[in-house]
């Protein structure tokens, strides 16, 4: 029998080529696959309160106590975070319970959840007809973000939530409404933001006139959506403090906070700031110097560009809908949007900055073809793009290999020294005793401890209003009474994530220097005061 050598060797080049989609995603993956897997102790774990919340509602969730935030007096309902991702991570739990060692299963499920995301932003870039190597390149884009990396290493909910809006849209894009809405309810149930989707499919299919995908749509999405807000409505606390909002209530903190009123400065300030992290994108800290802040502002344009043009080649309207209204909420909230909140968008700023570059090769080689002046500029800007590129992979992968794990190690260093102060007040305090702590979460989870963090009115920020900035420790008696504090603990980088160094230190020696404090304790820069009448 005669093998055709020539047909075989087609075929061989032809798996080889539908392979290295395959390859290049899997090389992508791998510095960020390294980085998580290699740090399942997860470092990062408590800096930014969102995790530590997420996985005290997720102990509630195993033992049985309900949906609450044990580690407040009170142990108040949790409305303001969604509960799916506790919910998963309350399998862990019941699985590995105790702090920390449970912490390895919550790092492998925010590795699965980073995985998940890049994987289907591929699926997604295919779906919006770019070719098998693009749709990998895309996707390869993302999944080395210094940023995306980084933030994967902290389990807050918003790779799940970013994984479930992508999946949405591939359900949409191939017209499975039953499907979407089922999604979109696991969407919702992953972030409140989730209800956004909502408004964005429907506006599709109204404008297509498809009143029966509408109503498909609907079947699994209303339920679950509507029932969550009504879950939520009946079991909000009681209103008091305005941390406790904060703790609780999305929108009640902005109003308590006095958010409405400071609308005209916080939306500019948040549209820098959506700016900022599509470029952070690129390069993590594309944003800090002038030329930066000016590239940032082009891959902002280049987003909307980009979801125009994704809709003229799908003909599907709802992710840049969704994107749209996503971008113009994280502009009136009262904190400042980053990398990891725009996490949905990812997508739509790798579709953008592609094809404007796309649009620079196609005028760089006319420009190259009429010669004279135009050829100069246009061997200018390609060598000044081609070193801008060089720049950007070296200056990411030291983030990546060394900034990163330099970062981890020294917060490993930081919860040894804070797992020794616990240690001693889990031994010393009394168990009723509640705890003023800039890391609240991590206070609670070690000892048991009820827990508070003297949280700063954001608003103030925006207003640069310092007095309302330190209101809540030049004045803490409010805020001590309303939750019935004992004791504070203050460390010696306490509060750095709320505060510059400066007025840090202000809001830590208002704190030691008031009267009604007294020192209890004091080991390695970290002191526990007692509050006088309690």
């Amino acid at each position: 029998m005669l093998v055709d050598t020539e047909a075989v060797t087609v075929e061989s080049r032809r798996r080889q080529r539908a392979m290295l989609p395959i390859v290049l995603l899997l090389f992508a993956l791998a510095p960020g696959l390294w980085l998580l897997l290699s740090n399942l102790d997860l470092p990062l774990f408590g800096i930014y309160q969102d995790d530590g919340l997420l996985l005290i509602n997720a102990k509630s969730l195993s033992e049985g106590r309900g949906f609450r935030i044990l580690s407040l007096p009170g142990e108040p309902h949790q409305t303001k975070y969604q509960p799916l991702l506790p919910l998963l991570q309350s399998a862990a739990w019941s699985a590995t319970p105790g702090f920390p060692s449970i912490l390895p299963a919550i790092g492998l499920l925010q590795t699965a959840t980073f995985v998940a995301f890049v994987l289907l932003a591929a699926a997604f870039f295919r779906r919006a007809k770019f070719s098998a190597m693009e749709s990998a390149g895309l996707a390869a884009f993302l999944a080395c973000s210094p940023l995306v990396i980084y933030w994967a290493a902290v389990p807050t909910a918003d790779y799940l939530f970013a994984a479930l809006v992508i999946a949405t849209f591939l359900a949409t894009g191939r017209q499975q409404w039953l499907l979407a809405g089922a999604l979109t309810a696991g969407a919702y149930l992953a972030k409140s933001a989730g209800v956004l989707i909502v408004p964005a499919v429907l506006a599709a299919l109204m404008l297509q006139r498809n009143w029966g995908g509408l109503q498909r749509y609907l079947l699994p999405a209303a339920p679950v959506i509507g029932g969550w807000m009504l879950w939520t409505a009946g079991h909000k606390a009681a209103e008091g403090h305005a941390v406790l909002s904060y703790y609780t209530d999305y929108a009640g903190y902005l109003i308590r906070s006095g958010g409405l009123s400071a609308m005209a400065d916080i939306v500019p300030a948040n549209a820098v700031s959506l700016f900022t992290a599509a470029g952070s994108l690129l390069v993590h800290d594309l944003a800090d110097s002038l030329p930066g802040r000016f590239l940032s502002i082009l891959v902002a344009a280049a987003t909307v560009t980009g979801g125009v043009r994704f809709a003229r080649r799908t003909g599907a309207v709802e992710y840049p809908i969704f994107c749209a209204l996503l971008a113009a909420v994280l502009c009136m909230w009262n904190f400042s949007p980053s990398a990891r909140l725009i996490l949905p968008l990812g997508p739509l700023v790798a579709i953008g900055v592609y094809l404007e570059g796309q649009n620079f090769r196609i005028l760089a080689r006319k420009a190259l073809q009429d010669g004279g002046a135009n050829r100069a500029v246009a061997w200018v800007l390609i060598t000044l793009v081609i070193l801008g590129g060089v720049y950007a992979i070296q200056h990411n992968a030291s983030f990546i290999s060394q900034t990163i794990p330099g970062v981890m190690s020294q917060n490993r260093t930081k919860a040894r020294e804070t797992a020794t102060i616990h240690g001693w007040m889990a031994q010393h305090l009394p168990p009723s005793s509640v705890v003023m702590a800039s890391e609240d979460t991590l206070l609670y989870l070690r000892t048991g401890l009820r827990s508070v963090r003297p949280v700063p009115n954001s608003v103030a920020f925006y207003r640069q209003d310092r007095a309302g900035m330190l209101e809540n420790f030049a004045h803490p008696e409010s805020l001590e009474q309303a939750f019935g504090i004992t004791h504070l603990l203050i460390g010696p980088t306490d509060l750095s994530t709320d505060f510059d160094l400066a007025d840090q230190r202000e809001a830590v020696r208002l704190l030691r220097q008031n009267p009604r404090h007294r020192l209890l304790y004091e080991d390695s820069g970290y002191s526990i005061l007692t509050v006088a009448d309690r």
